[in-house]
């Protein structure tokens, strides 16, 4: 363990929020298969290999009622996340240096735990322990995710890595100047004419951040696994997996009538058998498995089968797409930014059909709870305190530790300081027109297209999509006259 400890004490990365990872996106799988579990008003909530807490933090600063503790055995990175969280002054939020293999058990129980580009890259040792605090200490009507490499996706890339480690065994460098030697080795593989399968790889791993590659490729431990083999070893400490994070890994639409129905024949009733045909069928490298305790299996309805009652209860929003013919999609696009549900999409079959196919194709945004930004209308809005102070760090810190995140944890990299003092204009104080005439004053040839002819105009939509997105995202409250 202290090995991994001074890797990830030496060598830090950027630490991201992951949606399909976060209680927003667990809670709403749970919901498709017919569970309930906490609300997310004041969830307790576990990381476990929380990083910087760059992605936990994300909840804590959006759910202020909920209790988020992060643990991780970077001591150094743990140290620098508790100075960031302590400077946006965020309460709910507890960042812990700890060996999960010596888990403090006073911590209690929890509603949601996250455990994400952790397990693969573990001992087993470190692996069972993660499994039995999962088992211990999640609550009953509780969920949790679990991230990991997978064969049969990972039996081609294991060749890129062992390349890129044999070139740097016999040269004398360390740490991260391993790196452009491992990228010469995949420049290797590239043009080898037998490793045409293996090479196809290669352009993908290569466009990463070099902190991601550093510590996927480069680490003593990377243990990809069979979702087969992951699920026994879930059921032997009482949990069972329920389906991917993304729905259409486990439900996925194969068009080959026949052959769906092989496997379906083959599989027998047995969904864990069906999905690891699936993931040979695509060659998939990687998972998240939304996890529960076995005994709440029986009561779920984990098919393809979604029921309507479990559908009325969600919200659905969508910005664009491709698939405008449907009129579902057409009412959805036309009422952002805000949701609908189906009692007011009404409650046709072409309506499920349709929503059922935006999960699938992953077109829609869905909440189990309402959002409606018309009662902001045109009012002055104010930054919440929390989040005031978060997009001043963005503004002010030149290498910071976290990336920037929607409320509900989608990433956005981004280094446009021009748009954080924008959202910052957003005071409560300042009207539309006073932001204008700031903005006027600034350099904004490179960041807003503009011209003799629509300068005015470019500038207002500018000002009106940063206007909506802090209302989107719930990082503002209205001001009333």
């Amino acid at each position: 363990m202290e090995d991994i400890k001074s890797s990830y004490d030496s060598v830090g990365y950027l630490s991201k929020a992951f949606y399909q990872t976060l209680p927003y996106a667990q809670k709403l799988n749970m919901k498709l298969f017919g569970f309930d579990t906490k609300k997310l008003e004041n969830a307790r909530v576990l990381e476990i290999g929380c990083s910087y807490g760059g992605n936990i933090l994300t909840f804590a600063m959006a759910n202020k009622n909920s209790y988020c503790v992060g643990i991780d055995l970077s001591g150094e990175q743990i140290k620098k996340g508790k100075e960031l969280v302590d400077r946006l002054g965020v309460k709910n939020l507890e960042l812990i240096e700890m060996d999960i293999t010596n888990f403090d058990e006073n911590l209690g129980m929890f509603d949601y735990i996250i455990c994400h580009g952790v397990y693969s890259w573990v001992p087993k040792n470190v692996q069972d322990a993660i499994l039995k605090v999962i088992k211990k200490h999640l609550n009953k009507n509780g969920s949790a995710v679990i991230s990991y490499n997978t064969y049969p996706g990972w039996k081609s890339i294991e060749v890129i890595k062992d390349i890129m480690n044999f070139r740097t065994s016999y040269l004398d460098v360390d740490g991260m100047q391993k790196l452009p030697y491992g990228k010469g080795a995949m420049e290797f593989v590239k043009s080898a004419p037998y490793l045409k399968e293996v090479a196809s790889r290669v352009d993908d791993i290569m466009n990463k951040d070099d902190y991601y590659l550093y510590h996927e490729y480069f680490e003593i431990f990377n243990e990809p696994m069979y979702l087969v083999d992951f699920s026994k070893k879930l059921e032997a400490n009482g949990l069972s997996h329920v389906s991917d994070m993304n729905y259409s890994k486990s439900f996925p639409l194969i068009s080959d009538a026949k052959l769906q129905e092989n496997i379906e024949n083959e599989a027998n009733g047995d969904r864990i058998i069906k999905e690891q045909y699936y993931d040979y069928y695509f060659n998939r490298q990687f998972r998240i498995s939304l996890i529960t305790h076995s005994e709440n299996i029986q009561n779920m309805n984990i098919s393809n089968n979604v029921r309507k009652v479990d559908l009325d209860e969600l919200h659905f929003r969508m910005r664009d797409s491709e698939n405008k013919k449907f009129d579902t999609y057409d009412k959805l696009i036309k009422n952002f930014p805000n949701t609908l549900s189906t009692s007011e999409l009404g409650k046709e079959d072409s309506v499920y059909r349709e929503l059922l196919l935006s999960i699938y194709n992953d077109d829609s945004m869905i909440y189990t709870e309402k959002i409606d930004v018309n009662v902001f209308n045109d009012k002055k809005i104010r930054l919440k305190p929390v989040y005031r102070k978060y997009i001043e760090y963005f503004l002010e810190e030149e290498n910071p530790i976290i990336m920037f995140a929607t409320f509900d944890g989608h990433s956005i990299k981004t280094e446009n300081k021009f748009e954080y003092k924008v959202m910052l204009m957003f005071d409560g104080i300042n009207k539309k027109e006073d932001i204008y005439e700031e903005i006027l004053k600034m350099e904004i040839d490179k960041e807003i297209e503009v011209n003799a002819e629509n300068k005015e105009k470019a500038i207002l939509e500018y000002i009106n999509n940063v206007r909506t997105f802090l209302i989107c995202n719930n990082f503002c409250e209205k001001v009333d006259d």
